[in-house]
């Protein structure tokens, strides 16, 4: 792991303490999602692409069966591929970042708090 990285994680961990690393993926145990959605609280992972910090991560992994008012989201596919390398089934949101502006320092642009942040977004749309 790159020195941005594992300081970026260090800045996630302040939110989210229990976020695993492993092999460019990253793990947030318990991810409280927005009302509709069924768990309403969940793991979540997304991918760290080469390139990062130039290119965004990609994705927003779910344990496979999420659904919004019984429904199956949009621009959700399961099984996911690749899969994350964490136990269980998979489902995966297509998502990427639309405007990424990273700096030479996380806390001088967008980073992996950004990142998650956005996750809020995509939820809130519902199905």
């Amino acid at each position: 792991m790159d020195d941005r990285i594992a300081h970026e994680l260090d800045i996630l961990r302040q939110q989210y303490p229990d976020a695993c690393y492993q092999n460019r993926w990253v793990l947030l145990r318990r991810y409280q999602l927005s009302e509709g959605w069924e768990p309403p609280a969940l793991p979540v992972a997304f991918f760290i692409r080469e390139g990062y910090p130039g290119i965004s991560p990609y994705g927003i992994y779910v344990p496979a069966g999420i659904r919004f008012q019984d429904q199956t989201p949009k621009n959700y596919k399961e099984p996911a591929t690749p899969a994350p390398p964490f136990d269980g089934q998979w489902g995966v949101f297509s998502w990427e970042a639309a405007d990424w502006r990273p700096a030479a320092t996380p806390e001088g642009g967008h980073n992996l708090v950004n990142w998650v942040h956005g996750f809020l977004s995509r939820f809130r749309e519902g199905r």
